[in-house]
């Protein structure tokens, strides 16, 4: 980041639009009441002084462009920490000022009529797997200071991710509207938030984390559903009345195979049914 052009950004002075202000102002006196011909030229230099300082003012855009550059460095960063090779495809990755504590004199006013802090963070989420990874970097614009943090939340355990719009006011008056994406737990806490700009490309990427964690809650429900409960503790019961060794264990007894006379190999043969019975039924026949 050039932080050279984003402090002038802030520091910057409309010192020679003011005195432009105040020439153009003696020409269009001279213009009226004395020779319009002298007034026109003061007007003009007048003019041309204002011209002068808009454009030697370091722009907002260019602060946005300055910014743009963190994002793009963290994105590469996390996508390199979780080994991803096609990050735009699988992190979403967005920017915003922190709008949050600040008031009029902490911002600026730049020649596009928007405000901006000297605070930024950039977000990155991606799910893998069941959970769902958020790193984040706050950092200032004016300087190197900056703080990195990372959460991994499980999707059965959040609730889906909610854009709230807040207000900024100073002085009893609004400054101007914000957005922030907030995540929270099942008891309604929050659990992460953080600045987010207004997108409809980014919000259905956020749209679709949110069909991921319906899909955790369902399959989180299903799995603990009565009709799964009551069949686990079904088998629980019939393994506990029937251990398994009894069940694959054959059956031994006292027959008397192998004393018949050879004519009488006929019919059943030489197999007695009530001991060499396969282990279904001789599991089964315990219980009826």
């Amino acid at each position: 980041m050039n932080y050279k052009t984003t402090n002038k950004y802030f520091t910057q002075k409309n010192t020679l639009m003011y005195i432009g202000i105040g020439i153009a102002a003696i020409g269009l006196f001279f213009t009226i009441f004395w020779w319009w011909g002298f007034g026109a030229g003061i007007i003009a230099a007048g003019v041309a002084c204002i011209i002068i300082n808009r454009e030697g003012l370091v722009k907002g855009e260019e602060v946005d462009a300055e910014v743009r550059k963190k994002e793009a460095e963290f994105e590469e960063k996390t996508a390199a920490a979780y080994n991803i090779t096609r990050a735009g495809d699988v992190i979403v990755t967005f920017t915003d000022y922190i709008f949050d504590g600040e008031n009029i004199m902490s911002m600026r006013k730049g020649t596009d009529g928007k405000f901006r802090p000297k605070k930024a963070m950039t977000t990155c989420i991606f799910m893998t797997g069941s959970k769902l990874i958020i790193e984040k970097k706050a950092f200032s614009i004016v300087d190197e200071n900056e703080n990195e943090s990372t959460s991994v939340l499980d999707l059965s355990d959040i609730s889906q991710l909610a854009i709230k719009e807040k207000l900024l006011e100073d002085n009893g008056g609004v400054l101007l509207k914000y957005r922030t994406l907030e995540i929270k737990d099942k008891a309604g806490v929050i659990a992460s938030e953080m600045p987010i700009p207004q997108s409809s490309v980014l919000y259905d990427r956020i749209s679709d984390i949110n069909r991921e964690i319906k899909a955790a809650h369902n399959n989180c429900k299903a799995g603990s559903s009565p009709l799964r409960k009551y069949f686990y503790n079904g088998i629980q019961k019939l393994l506990t009345i029937c251990p398994t060794s009894d069940i694959i264990q054959r059956s031994r007894g006292i027959s008397a195979v192998g004393s018949a006379q050879h004519w009488q190999c006929w019919g059943q043969g030489f197999k007695s049914p009530m001991l060499h019975q396969n282990n279904k039924t001789a599991f089964f026949g315990r219980f009826f």
